[in-house]
């Protein structure tokens, strides 16, 4: 059964689709504790729970997800040890968004 046949699979890849069209639509940034947050930084939450839900629903996995996973495991310890943590943080979080981006893509893309 392909991704896009069940109710999960149409709903991960509608709300991908509405993330990517949300990248046209920079300006209107929302203010918030953080700094101002663009349509596309509320949005990817609940697209990426969608799409994890699909996996489970559909017992989905690949052998790149195990790769991914152990690349984010490498930064978060290299983290933890090092020198000025707090800029490390801030980069880890950037590229966890750019790996987790990067899973939703394939699992939309993939399952086209």
């Amino acid at each position: 059964m392909q991704a896009n046949e069940t109710w999960s699979g149409k709903a991960a890849c509608v709300s991908f689709l509405l993330i990517v069209f949300s990248l046209g639509s920079m300006k209107p940034s929302i203010n918030s504790v953080a700094g101002p947050l663009t349509p596309t930084d509320l949005l990817f939450p609940f697209c990426l729970i969608l799409v994890l839900a699909a996996n489970i629903v559909e017992r989905r996995w690949h052998s790149g997800f195990l790769m991914l996973t152990l690349f984010l495991m490498a930064l978060t310890a290299a983290t933890f040890w090092s020198d000025d943590r707090g800029r490390s943080l801030v980069k880890l979080i950037g590229v966890v968004y750019l790996v987790l981006l990067a899973f939703t893509a394939f699992n939309c893309v993939a399952s086209i």
